[in-house]
């Protein structure tokens, strides 16, 4: 039986870039820092009278400052990053413990498996499946819950970050599958990847790539290393809907710099997915988002990180700087023990001190081109 046509098309490096406002913010931040500006970062929650709803977070683009001028997204007036309250679902139960294990269609064709390790999405057309999330030992049971909701065959296998605990063979009903993740491309000598370690794939891409199978088109993008250091958002642009994976969690990330990841390029991916047209987000584990939920959740990293970039700045060594870095107005709880304090701050922290060295010698840079230009216009 031949396998039904499909199609595939990398999309060319380099074609997005970071909202405008977004980038404007971060500049403005570090500059009054690497000034030496006492910069209040913690952000003053509006009050509000007893029963009263939190007001939303403003939009993407600008904030009001209080003499009326715009003011980059996430900046108020005074310079302080902005914090808005998180307006998506109620506190989950899986965030004690995992949801029941079952299977959810939340839109046309799109189905959620939750319950083993993860959220796993299953898009499932006329000639066949598309498969993305996190596949764990249970992997089989996986399959199986796939295959309770549709006999059509899965035909990708969508590898959307580096803790993907894949077995070294895919299920034994996917086994023609095609695997498909970042990078370049790795020799198999069997023609397939299936029977290769979890890190092979078939077919890879380097910041975008468009699958079309049974009328439906699968975008799948990866914008700079971030939660690790092949993240890939998963876009489904007829439904209107995001597999944003671990890109977006409801507690404190966890950036993963030993398998590639970084806080920068964190922000450039949360950037980059906002760009994307989409209404409902599925994150790496728990219920469905908002994409107002992502702006508040990239909103919250970019606080974070001037927050320790400030400590940086005055000379706070970083054995204390954890101590002394405040979350608690972001729902973010420093928590000993927990993946960000035990295995992201030390390394978080190192980072912002190459990019206040990168912004020191980019300021000497231009102050003396500044200079030399204003020495050549004093020559008669």
């Amino acid at each position: 039986m031949s396998r039904p046509r499909s199609e595939h098309r990398n999309r060319p490096a380099g074609s997005f870039r970071a909202p405008a406002a977004n980038r404007l913010a971060q500049a403005v931040c570090i500059a009054l820092l690497a000034a030496g500006a006492d910069v209040p970062l913690r952000a003053q929650p509006p009050a509000t009278t007893a029963g009263a709803q939190a007001p939303s977070p403003p939009p993407a683009d600008e904030v009001a400052a209080s003499d009326g001028a715009a003011q980059p997204a996430g900046v108020d007036a005074a310079g302080a990053v902005a914090s808005a309250p998180f307006v998506g679902p109620p506190e989950p139960p899986w965030l004690y413990g995992p949801p029941a294990p079952g299977i959810e269609e939340l839109a046309e064709g799109l189905y959620v498996v939750t319950g083993y390790g993860g959220n796993v999405v299953a898009r499932v057309t006329p000639e066949g499946v598309v498969v993305a999330g996190e596949l764990t030992a249970a992997a089989d049971t996986i399959a199986a819950t796939i295959a309770g909701a549709t006999d059509q065959p899965v035909r990708y296998v969508l590898r959307t970050h580096q803790h993907d605990g894949e077995p070294a063979a895919l299920p034994a009903p996917w086994r023609d599958a095609r695997r498909v993740a970042p990078g370049r491309p790795v020799p198999l000598p069997h023609g397939s990847a299936a029977s290769q370690p979890p890190e092979a794939a078939d077919l890879t891409f380097t910041r975008g790539l468009s699958l079309f199978l049974g009328g439906a088109e699968v975008r799948l993008h990866h914008f700079a290393p971030a939660h690790t250091g092949s993240d890939t958002a998963v876009l489904f642009p007829d439904l209107g809907v995001l597999y944003a994976g671990d890109l977006v969690v409801r507690g404190m990330p966890f950036i993963d710099y030993a398998a590639g990841g970084g806080s920068r390029g964190w922000v450039e991916t949360l950037d980059g997915i906002l760009a994307l047209e989409f209404e409902t987000a599925v994150p790496g584990a728990g219920p469905a988002l908002t994409k107002r939920d992502v702006q508040v959740f990239r909103d919250r990293f970019v606080t974070l990180r001037m927050r320790a970039m400030q400590l940086l700045y005055r000379g706070v060594a970083g054995e204390d700087a954890l101590t002394l870095l405040e979350t608690s107005d972001l729902d973010w709880p420093l928590v000993a023990g927990r993946p960000f304090a035990e295995r992201s701050f030390t390394a978080l922290y190192d980072e912002l001190a190459v990019e206040r060295e990168e912004a020191r010698a980019a300021a000497e840079l231009a102050r003396g081109t500044a200079e030399d230009e204003e020495e050549e216009s004093d020559r008669p």
